[in-house]
């Protein structure tokens, strides 16, 4: 009879970092991907998790999205926060806004 092999968890080092001040969303670090149809309200949660659940949680902040320079009423706030509030500019040397 061949023996059975011990499994154990991998023990992995533990960072400590600032989380959202609300309880009920996803711990950081996290990853999450979000789809929906046109219209569904993708570019509304995306800005309302950088403006207000993980307002203050990163040093920097990319924006992937084809309606980046056309859908001016979601991302000129975002815009705002990343270009004001972190002092952060999108240049050719280091983009911020992909569409």
């Amino acid at each position: 009879m061949e023996k059975v092999p011990d499994i154990k968890p991998i023990r992995l080092k533990e960072y400590n970092v600032k989380q959202s001040k609300y309880n009920m969303v996803g711990r950081i670090p996290i990853r999450q991907i979000v789809l929906g149809p046109s219209g569904c309200g993708k570019g509304i949660f995306i800005q309302n998790e950088i403006l207000d659940i993980y307002k203050n949680m990163f040093t920097r902040i990319y924006i992937f999205s084809p309606s980046i320079e056309v859908d001016y009423q979601t991302w000129k706030p975002v815009k705002d926060y990343i270009e004001k509030e972190m002092g952060l500019k999108h240049t050719d040397e280091e983009p911020i806004y992909f569409g």
